[in-house]
């Protein structure tokens, strides 16, 4: 069970997200910190600061209604 946490995007990050894919992220795996969101130009995982090692990172992404 998780608290209210921010979620960072990792890697390459896709030009066009819309707030609907973001709603629908996922998680990779029950006992993982990974997320997935699904676009229309690829995935984007998300994960918490804690769990960034030499990725880059952003916090905020621009989304699409």
């Amino acid at each position: 069970m998780h608290g209210p946490m921010a979620l960072f995007g990792v890697g390459d990050i896709p030009s066009r997200i819309t707030r609907s894919q973001l709603l629908a992220a996922t998680r990779v795996s029950p006992s993982g910190e990974d997320w997935l969101v699904r676009t229309d130009n690829g995935s984007l995982t998300l994960r918490p600061f804690a769990s960034i090692m030499s990725e880059s990172y952003r916090l905020y992404q621009t989304v699409e209604s």
